[in-house]
């Protein structure tokens, strides 16, 4: 056996472009040096673009740090949020360690202070509120990927954690605390033939004088990645116009069954159950709600293209469709 080595470009410039029914139209531009001053360092420049959110930012990266799995990263951006609900615009800055545990799990800590201003859009803005200056927040996040294959996985489990502290004070004008949960479950039962599982769990709470979570701390849902039977962010409270207010608990679920049709042509057939509920308060397993629905996905060396429709067997939300199509690319996860 004779290997042949070559050395990596040390810049890359990344260019992409896709649609899906989540976010529409979207764009990314990407540019990286890998080996700045021959030191190992690198930083990199983006910008991105979808409907809802444009961003652009500066990355700098400095491997090994403190120790060999150890990476510090540290990213200046701007970011333009436009929710049905509420506006968000501002920079920040943020500076994270990252390490790899083992080949299949990884986890990172941050600290973020965002300068963000919101425009509070919905009539209920007593659960809305504009903190009216910086907001600092700590995050620890960890990843953990079993799975057989990342862009088509049929066995194994796929599974991360989160949680964001923001204490009030300092350089904080907020304060939360939420914790966050998923896992996903692949089980194979012949050629093409398999099962997936998946739950997600959320819980978020404002903390010491705070009376609200902020908009973009909230739990949303409804989509193609978390309810099928309900459009981008319709699933949970609504105002009287029919704006997402999301909340301060999410459970959501799926089980997949995915068969072979012909050729590179996948069926699928799946249960989504879940809603969001507007306070720990409000909770509540009387008002789960369950869609059903058929799928077909086409396989493509960068993932399944999906079509998914989704039909509600529950009507909690009458206001809202008894269906929903979704397009996506790649598994929920």
């Amino acid at each position: 056996m004779v290997l042949e080595l070559s050395e990596r470009k040390l810049r890359s410039l990344e260019l992409a472009g896709g649609y899906w029914t989540d976010d529409g139209l979207s764009a990314r531009a990407r540019w990286r040096h890998s080996n700045l001053f021959k030191r190992g360092r690198g930083m990199g420049v983006e910008v991105s673009y979808t409907q809802y959110k444009q961003s652009g930012s500066a990355v700098a990266w400095w491997p090994a740090i403190f120790m060999a799995r150890l990476r510090g990263t540290l990213r200046v951006g701007y970011d333009n949020i436009s929710e049905d609900s509420f506006d968000k615009t501002g920079p920040g800055i943020g500076l994270g360690l990252s390490i790899s545990h083992t080949r299949r799990m990884k986890s990172s800590i941050w600290y973020v202070i965002e300068m963000a201003k919101y425009d509070i859009k919905t009539t209920e803005k007593e659960y809305f509120k504009d903190p009216e200056g910086p907001v600092g927040f700590f995050e620890y996040r960890l990843i953990r990927d079993g799975t057989d294959d990342r862009v088509n996985p049929t066995r194994g489990t796929y599974s991360s954690f989160r949680v964001e502290y923001g204490p009030k004070g300092g350089v904080s004008n907020s304060d939360h605390f939420i914790v966050e949960a998923s896992g996903t479950a692949h089980f194979p039962l012949a050629d093409r033939l398999g099962l997936a599982a998946n739950l997600r769990l959320g819980s978020g709470t404002p903390t010491a004088s705070s009376e609200v979570l902020l908009p973009d701390k909230r739990f949303y849902a409804g989509g193609s990645t978390t309810h099928r039977g309900f459009n981008r962010r319709k699933l949970g409270p609504l105002d009287e116009n029919g704006l997402p207010l999301g909340g301060e608990v999410m459970m959501t679920g799926f089980v997949e069954l995915r068969f072979p049709l012909f050729w590179k042509l996948d069926g699928a057939a799946f249960v989504d159950a879940g809603q969001i509920w507007r306070t720990h308060g409000d909770f509540t397993w009387d008002n789960i709600e369950i869609a059903v629905g058929p799928a077909v996905r086409i396989l493509t060396p960068v993932g399944p293209l999906r079509f998914d429709l989704g039909f509600r067997l529950t009507d909690y939300e009458p206001s809202e469709p008894s269906y929903a199509f979704h397009f996506a690319i790649g598994y929920p996860m």
